[in-house]
């Protein structure tokens, strides 16, 4: 699942929807897995630079608040 989030976030002709859904299920499987369970897959290169793409200028307010939220429970499933 992780591997299609990656292409679908990182694909050069993806829409602001296809950010901020790939992101918000990004975290529903970070919360779901807050106990570390993910953690080696959730400190992957990709996963940061998409939470930073999505907080990123041009992206709306719904996207930046779901990429914080994500960044959140992202860091409290890898501490």
């Amino acid at each position: 699942m992780l591997n299609f989030l990656q292409l679908a976030i990182e694909d050069e002709d993806r829409s602001e929807a296809v950010v901020r859904g790939g992101l918000g299920l990004l975290g529903d499987l970070a919360d779901t897995f807050s106990q570390g369970q993910i953690k080696e897959l959730l400190l992957q290169e990709w996963i940061a630079n998409a939470l930073k793409s999505g907080r990123g200028k041009g992206m709306s307010t719904e996207t930046r608040k779901t990429a914080r939220w994500t960044r959140e429970v992202v860091k409290t499933a890898t501490a």
